[in-house]
């Protein structure tokens, strides 16, 4: 195959952008920013799910409280029943002794609610603090997956727009390029990643092997409208000034 010098060396912009846009779609498949993404939504979400459960144990406690409320007045209501029987006249001896006796009981009962009640309130004290941290945590979360998530549309759409260029760019060289050249060099990139390459100084610019030296003769050998092509790789080597032929 038989291209021009200056025509093969227009070639050498090919590799540049399919590099940059091969770039650009690992970076739309794994950016860090996509990652990021990805990981303060997960956080976000773990926020939600803690607030949930600090909430759902809040009301739990409430109720508790509620309940230990309940069984103290209950208590209490008995002793006011007990004391003003106590008071009243006409009560014998051993009903004395039965109402002083359940009163005494009534106290040390009253006073273990009273503590369980105490309890319960501390928890609850503690539990709504925790809701405190747990709403600031979600705010903080949904904050961070909110700027995350900018700064990654932000980002896309850059990526976005340079591969538009690029392509574009791209669709214009190779509209001035030999159809058959240009038909190699994607036969060869598909197969190897890189379609050509520039000679430098004996080294193959594809592959970044050096020449033999019975294939630099052969390059050397070749005229200079001849499309030559690496022996290791099969990429098409460009010849310039730097080639060190």
């Amino acid at each position: 195959m038989k291209a021009d010098p200056f025509v093969q060396e227009r070639l050498l912009e090919l590799p540049v952008i399919d590099q940059k846009l091969a770039q650009l779609a690992k970076e739309q498949r794994a950016s860090p920013l996509r990652e990021q993404v990805t990981q303060t939504r997960a956080a976000a979400v773990k926020a939600e799910e803690a607030l949930v459960d600090t909430r759902t144990r809040i009301k739990d406690l409430q109720r508790e409280i509620t309940r230990a409320e309940q069984d103290v007045q209950t208590v209490r209501a008995r002793v006011e029943r007990d004391q003003r029987t106590l008071e009243s006249a006409g009560v014998s001896a051993k009903q004395v002794r039965d109402l002083q006796h359940e009163l005494a009981s009534l106290a040390r009962r009253q006073s273990e609610l009273e503590d369980v009640e105490l309890e319960i309130m501390e928890r609850l004290e503690q539990a709504d603090s925790a809701l405190q941290t747990a709403q600031q945590a979600m705010s903080d979360a949904e904050s961070a997956a909110e700027q995350a998530a900018v700064a990654w549309d932000r980002r896309a759409d850059e990526v976005a727009a340079e591969t538009v260029a690029l392509q574009q760019r791209r669709g214009q060289i190779i509209a001035d390029l030999p159809a058959d050249l240009v038909a190699l060099y994607e036969k060869v990139r598909e197969r190897t990643g890189q379609g050509a390459g520039l000679l430098q100084f004996g080294r193959c610019g594809a592959c970044q092997l050096m020449l033999s030296s019975s294939d630099l003769d052969r390059v050397r050998a070749a005229a200079s409208d001849e499309v030559v092509r690496c022996e290791e790789c099969g990429a098409i080597m460009i010849r310039t000034g730097e080639s060190g032929l």
